[in-house]
């Protein structure tokens, strides 16, 4: 048994492109849950989704800033071995929505691996779990950016961190604990080099960009 806190089974699925045998294969949530529970405790793990649904990937995890998922309260107490914590889990969305790609420079890019990586340019890996996928969450819904981008306006898309309190600390790929990024203000969030007040509104280059 495990904790299925989404009521779905959610999976991967992996295989051959489009015209090869048709081949797939299927990593389900729960199967995921599985690894992670043969790391070793002192042994610190995280994984990125960039995917539709990705929400509840890792079957139990904690959520940490939204409630698509929820784990059972009898599950705590009991303190039942499906509820060990599985280290940290950052997705491209939440529960159910589904992810969005954009043209740059006439180029397909993913708009959670992207800015993901503009952040991580712009703070550095010092910034806490936490606050880097607040950074994130705060400029995929920024109504100033989606507008620059052709078809982004009206669509909703929010990156999620799975994990517990503390690893909601800990710097980003790392075990120490990470500092706050102060969040945007109004007279900073569109400056150049992004620093200590958010992602630069132009780090998506192109007005052009188009949403597929």
């Amino acid at each position: 048994t495990y904790n299925n806190n989404s009521a779905h089974v959610e999976y991967l699925l992996a295989g051959a492109e489009q015209g090869e045998d048709g081949q797939f294969t299927f990593i389900r949530d729960d199967d995921l849950r599985k690894i992670v529970q043969t790391i070793p405790e002192w042994c610190s793990f995280i994984m990125i989704a960039d995917c539709c649904r990705s929400g509840a990937l890792v079957e139990g995890a904690n959520e940490i800033f939204e409630h698509s998922t929820n784990t059972p309260r009898f599950l705590w107490e009991l303190k039942d071995p499906s509820s060990r914590d599985l280290e940290i889990l950052i997705t491209a969305c939440q529960n159910d929505p589904v992810t969005f790609n954009f043209f740059l420079d006439g180029k397909p890019k993913s708009f959670f691996l992207h800015t993901l990586m503009v952040a991580i340019n712009c703070f550095g890996t010092h910034t806490s779990n936490r606050s880097l996928v607040e950074q994130i969450r705060s400029y995929m819904t920024d109504e100033r950016v989606l507008s620059k981008l052709v078809g982004f306006v009206g669509r909703i898309q929010q990156p999620e961190l799975y994990c517990n309190s503390v690893q909601a600390s800990l710097c980003f790929l790392s075990l120490e604990i990470g500092h706050n990024v102060d969040p945007p203000s109004d007279e900073n969030s569109g400056g150049n080099g992004g620093g200590a007040h958010g992602i630069s509104e132009g780090s998506h280059g192109s007005s052009q960009a188009e949403a597929y």
